[in-house]
């Protein structure tokens, strides 16, 4: 019994610190803050969208602003040439905003120019794929997004960027310890082999 309950101690751990590792990495990889990330996982499920697949889409986000104003060229030219003036939004209104803000403000530009729902697609297809999903989450200044964010936080789902962080740096130290083992391990075995190669002629 008492075997039983360790290994499962042992599972609990395990799946607890790769939790916190993949929230670790999806939200370094999204642009955003590890507990906004968390929030934002949340609220995309409402719509059909699981965590890796919404950090994919604001990565995508960030690299499509980042390309725009590297070469004022891509997918978001489109948008800041008919979109912007518009709504009079400057080309470096999106400067400094984490991926789901700038989402954020480019679904509120878009819904200020009284776009139609084929444009409203065909406009969040090019900054990301299957960004239109997200859609309805960001609408009338994201009121879905922050319902959703908050109820996320009162129903515990949130945790702490200490926690997380903490998790995912024990499952980084277990798996440099474990690898080192290993290596420690396959060392000796090719050693003691070594050393037999001249009674057993293993190598010939």
């Amino acid at each position: 019994a008492l075997g039983a309950a360790s290994a499962a101690m042992v599972r609990t751990l395990k799946d607890a610190t790769n939790m916190a590792f993949e929230i670790e990495n999806l939200a370094r990889v999204s642009g955003t803050g590890i507990e906004r990330f968390q929030e934002l996982a949340h609220a995309s499920k409402s719509v059909g969208i699981e965590q890796g697949k919404l950090s994919d889409i604001l990565k995508d986000v960030n690299d499509k602003f980042g390309d725009y104003y590297a070469t004022g060229a891509g997918p978001l030219a489109d948008f800041f040439d008919n979109i912007a003036p518009k709504v009079g939004l400057a080309k470096d209104a999106f400067a400094g905003l984490s991926s789901d803000q700038a989402l954020g403000l480019y679904v509120k530009s878009l819904q200020d120019a009284n776009v139609s729902q084929s444009e409203l697609t065909f406009y969040m297809e090019a900054i990301a794929s299957d960004a239109t999903a997200l859609t309805p989450l960001f609408l009338n200044n994201a009121e879905a997004l922050d319902e959703l964010s908050q109820a996320g936080r009162d129903l515990g789902l949130v945790m702490d960027e200490d926690i997380v962080q903490k998790g995912a740096k024990m499952k980084r130290q277990f798996e440099t310890f474990v690898g080192s083992m290993r290596t420690t391990f396959n060392t000796f075995a090719i050693d003691v082999i070594s050393g037999l190669d001249g009674i057993f002629n293993i190598s010939d």
